[in-house]
């Protein structure tokens, strides 16, 4: 594959990712799954329906990492998540669960067979166009606050690596209205142009993911302003002999796929598989740079680590609250680059089992991010800060200022670090 945009520079740095399992930290319990992993009622990795949160104070909302992880939930079945649940009965190289970092199936699924339009206006015929090659299907968005673009970002950060193989990376919108094919092909080539974008009719994005065995993306029945779009997490990884024997939920890190991509093509496809040498930028790495660019306070609560995305329409803020008081609450938050600021997401326990959850955000409703004493994380996955109607697009390395107002402590101005997504996806590594 041609050297990866914006990429290829940072695979030194890439090198240093912090150590650890697979970040499942950002998925949840979703509903009880009908049936085992690979044998849902949804036909393939990962069946399920999305789950769907409520907008407080106003219409359904999809919370995005909860609508997501139904279906890691679900391809996880009785218990098997990611290599947390590992099988150290089988007998064969695809059956030793232990030695993959996704989803192993229990029953392969056929390469789907759907068409749909790609960034130049070709119609784009899956399966004559990727049979018998290593293909990475997903299903997302290109304003998706984090979820895609990490997702997207490790992947492009691994295949950049020396001797990893050359796969079809095949992007499907679920929000063909805002994802023109012109944003879409500009959104993927901050990752890789080679990266293939494809979009279609409603219906006919409906029944790719149909023919995918994936869950339905639900859009909100409001989309005058900003939304999130509810769609499956995993990205399908199809081999040379046409089927798909893993998936990999959200959390998968770049060493992740260095490891695993060219065990497939020796598992599974006829292709020659890196040498050692060529992956061992596939290791743990040292541990990842240190969060944010400042501490700040006010009465007895502490505000550290704040950072978010690059974007140029709407970015979700991460920061860590440290409350040595009573328990407190933001009750107001303005940024000058943003025209709204709300909270989405939810109170998650980040290293406990993972529940659905209801998101905060609604225009019309005041800000309200409860503050319990201790320590409050806002983390991928669980709640943030959504920046929206931003009046700038927001370039990396620059700082700017997102100011709370605490009900008891009182209001604080706190520096918000701005990456690109290839720190983004370190971050979250390392986290």
């Amino acid at each position: 594959m041609t050297p990866r945009h914006r990429v290829e520079a940072e695979a030194a740095r890439d090198d240093e990712v912090a150590a650890g399992a697979p970040d499942e930290d950002h998925v949840e319990p979703a509903p009880a799954a009908p049936g085992d992993q690979a044998t849902d009622e949804g036909g393939g990795p990962g069946g399920d329906a999305p789950t769907t949160a409520g907008r407080a104070g106003g219409g359904p909302r999809i919370g995005l990492v909860a609508a997501l992880v139904a279906v890691v939930a679900l391809a996880m079945g009785a218990g098997a998540f990611l290599a947390s649940q590992r099988d150290d009965g089988g007998t064969t190289a695809a059956d030793d669960r232990e030695a993959w970092h996704g989803v192993l199936l229990g029953e392969p699924q056929p390469r789907p067979d759907f068409t749909l339009t790609d960034t130049s206006g070709r119609p784009f015929d899956f399966r004559a166009e990727t049979q018998g090659k290593l293909t990475l299907l997903f299903f997302g968005y290109t304003h998706c606050p984090d979820v895609c673009p990490i997702h997207m970002a490790n992947l492009s950060a691994a295949l950049a690596q020396p001797g990893m193989p050359d796969p079809i990376v095949v992007f499907v919108t679920t929000d063909p209205e805002r994802d023109t094919p012109e944003r879409l092909r500009s959104w993927l080539d901050n990752f890789d142009p080679d990266f293939i974008g494809l979009t279609g009719t409603r219906e006919e994005i409906a029944a790719a993911e149909r023919a995918a065995g994936v869950a339905g993306s639900i859009v909100p029945t409001d989309t005058s302003g900003d939304y999130e779009v509810g769609h499956a997490a995993q990205i399908i990884a199809y081999t040379p002999d046409d089927l798909a024997h893993l998936h990999y939920p959200f959390g998968v890190r770049r060493q992740d796929w260095q490891a695993d991509l060219p065990r497939m093509l020796e598992v599974w496809g006829d292709a020659p598989a890196a040498t050692d040498a060529e992956v061992a930028g596939a290791g743990d790495g040292a541990e990842a740079a240190a969060d944010g660019t400042g501490v700040v306070e006010v009465g007895d609560v502490r505000v550290r680590g704040a950072w978010a995305a690059a974007d140029d329409v709407v970015t979700a803020v991460y920061l860590t609250i440290e409350n040595g008081g009573e328990d407190d609450r933001v009750v107001e938050a303005s940024s000058e680059v943003a025209g709204h600021v709300s909270t989405m997401g939810g109170d998650v326990d980040m290293s406990a089992d993972h529940g659905s959850h209801e998101g905060h955000g609604d225009h019309g409703a005041p800000f309200d991010l409860p503050v319990p004493s201790g320590t409050t994380e806002l983390a991928p996955g669980g709640t943030h800060i959504m920046l929206e109607q931003l009046n700038r697009p927001l370039e990396p390395g620059e700082t700017i200022t997102l100011r709370l107002t605490f009900e008891g402590a009182g209001t604080v101005e706190v520096p918000v670090e701005i990456l690109d997504w290839e720190q983004v996806a370190e971050r979250v590594s390392g986290a």
